[in-house]
């Protein structure tokens, strides 16, 4: 699984031929709803309350693969990666709001 925190890497290597089998935007910054589209694996995007929501409904709206858009309202931008958590944390996380996974 892929999990990156800037949702532009994660669209780039979620197209067509890619090597990995999901993947997941964590409080994505810059949405670019033409690039749901081409993702080609299962996706989850956690914003926090900081990102754009009607970016993050036109992404929902155009992607075409098994998905999951889980809000975290009480979260500030970076709430994954500006505190030192453990990365199986990070995973633990991921997994128990990502059905999309299984």
């Amino acid at each position: 699984m892929l999990t990156v925190f800037l949702p532009q890497i994660v669209h780039l290597v979620s197209q067509e031929g890619t090597m990995f089998k999901a993947a997941a935007a964590c409080h994505p910054a810059m949405v670019d709803p033409e690039d749901a589209p081409k993702v080609t694996i299962p996706i989850a995007m956690l914003p926090s309350k900081d990102e754009d929501k009607d970016a993050v409904a036109k992404w929902e709206e155009k992607i075409k693969v098994k998905h999951l858009v889980n809000w975290f309202p009480n979260q500030v931008h970076g709430f994954m990666a500006a505190r030192y958590v453990p990365w199986s944390s990070c995973l633990l996380l991921i997994e128990s709001v990502c059905p999309v996974f299984s």
